[in-house]
């Protein structure tokens, strides 16, 4: 949440020690979140970042390009990972927490809100067959369909067995749509549905409990 200090960026020293080994590639985890508030994310769009943490990882991208050279990298912009969220800042670890303590989610936006949710199994399958293959450029990781926001909500109560949801604001905020067309055909990927991420949400609500 804080603006990008150059003593916290681990990639940069990382890069640099290995930026002599010519045969050393590198992957870089980044985030949509460098293309801001656009709805639509494609690799081709122009980065336009809105908060601290979109604003750090594109200086990293560009401080890491800069170094090592396009051919050397791979950057992987990544949508809403979760996973064993509970507790955390995002928005699956708030819901989760906040179902365990207050036996409700809370939303200040819509619940028909759509946005790329994916497992951390799924982008470390990426990330995998990324090394292996060691594919120079950027590209969009994520499941590539857009869930509901109230789907998600609804899954976790479900897997939890009891809890609520309430909407105070029905507003759509903050919705984006991940293309991953590009990922998928580079790699061989099949396209996933989104029940993959409602099979996820169920095991997580079990696991509150």
């Amino acid at each position: 949440t804080q603006a990008y200090t150059q003593e916290e960026d681990i990639d940069l020293k990382l890069a640099n020690k290995i930026k002599d080994r010519k045969h050393i590639h590198y992957i870089m985890i980044s985030s949509r979140a460098v293309y801001g508030d656009a709805e639509d994310l494609q690799e081709t769009n122009q980065p336009q970042p809105t908060n601290n943490y979109g604003q750090s990882k594109l200086l990293i991208e560009k401080s890491l390009t800069q170094l090592l050279g396009e051919d050397r990298l791979t950057i992987l912009r990544c949508s809403n990972v979760f996973g064993e969220d509970a507790g955390e800042h995002t928005f699956i670890g708030k819901a989760l927490s906040d179902l365990k303590k207050y036996k409700k989610i809370v939303f200040h936006m819509s619940k028909e809100t759509k946005k790329d949710f994916v497992p951390v199994k799924e982008v470390c399958r990426v990330i995998k067959k990324m090394a292996q293959r060691k594919l120079a450029g950027v590209y969009n990781v994520g499941l590539g369909v857009s869930t509901k926001c109230g789907d998600i909500a609804e899954w976790l109560i479900l897997g939890y067995g009891q809890g609520s949801l309430e909407v105070c604001d029905n507003t759509v905020k903050g919705q984006f749509f991940m293309d991953t067309s590009k990922v998928n055909k580079e790699l061989n990927l099949n396209k996933r549905s989104d029940d993959v991420i409602e099979q996820k949400c169920m095991e997580l609500g079990r696991n509150l409990k």
